[in-house]
């Protein structure tokens, strides 16, 4: 049975949703316009296999068209690793 709670474990806990969960936490960190733990964020999920974690979602997110032309991001983004089959 699913705990009530899902959307709160960490992605060490549950690798699914809680990619998810980091994502859309890093999304609020654009909003506010904190681009340090945002970037710092994305960098330490990026090889999380998960569909939200994939350069081209990133790259047209608008949440994250602030960064566009970031060097860090630019970095992120093109990263072979990161370009690889999810699976």
């Amino acid at each position: 049975m699913r705990s009530t709670r899902w959307w709160l474990l960490p992605e060490t806990r549950n690798a699914l949703d809680g990619s998810v969960v980091v994502y859309h936490a890093a999304r609020v960190h654009a909003m506010v316009g904190d681009k340090g733990r945002l970037l710092a964020e994305l960098a330490r999920v990026r090889h999380i296999p998960c569909f939200w974690m994939a350069p081209h979602l990133k790259r047209i997110d608008p949440y994250l068209f602030a960064l566009h032309g970031n060097p860090r991001f630019e970095a992120l983004l093109n990263d072979p690793k990161n370009n690889g089959p999810l699976f």
